[in-house]
């Protein structure tokens, strides 16, 4: 059974009244959704969805700002399919209630088709590629920390206060 703190956290979709266990499609939210994925495909990158979120006003679920943590988020959520993935955390000790993420100590399971889907399989995947071929390309080191390493050491700067 989901909980509605389980159901917060899942952007484009809400707890069924009728049926706690299940997921429904907040149309407003799910529309979002699949602008992100277009957008991530068309090109853009993660703050410059964020940038266009915030631009347009768009709400977060709680109210938030958006960040690029969340974009990247929900481009990688398999729950956009329409499946969930169970057990991905876990709670070794009851007593400290600290919670651990499952690398292969426990069973994980997979619920496939437990809700209605907002990205379609086809789409999911392309944007899963794109984001491994970005990745690929983000590794060799450019952008303004190559710029900062490439002339670390070099100057020195002098100061002296004028009077």
């Amino acid at each position: 059974v989901l909980t509605p703190q389980e159901s917060k956290k899942l952007f484009g979709y809400e707890i069924d009244p009728d049926a706690p266990d299940r997921y429904v499609v907040i149309e407003e939210e799910a529309e979002i959704v699949r602008r992100i994925y277009a957008d991530f495909l068309s090109g853009m990158g993660k703050m410059a969805i964020v940038k266009k979120l915030i631009k347009a006003e768009v709400p977060t679920k709680f109210g938030g700002q958006w960040r690029h943590n969340t974009i990247d988020k929900i481009l990688r959520n398999q729950a956009y399919l329409g499946n969930l993935l169970l057990q991905k955390t876990y709670r070794p000790d009851f007593i400290t209630k600290k919670t651990v993420k499952n690398q292969g100590q426990l069973p994980m399971y997979e619920v496939i088709g437990s809700h209605e889907a907002i990205i379609d399989e086809t789409t999911f995947q392309a944007v899963q590629d794109e984001i491994q071929r970005r990745s690929k390309n983000a590794s060799g080191n450019f952008g303004a920390s190559a710029v900062r390493d490439r002339f670390r050491g070099r100057f020195r700067f002098c100061c002296r206060l004028l009077s």
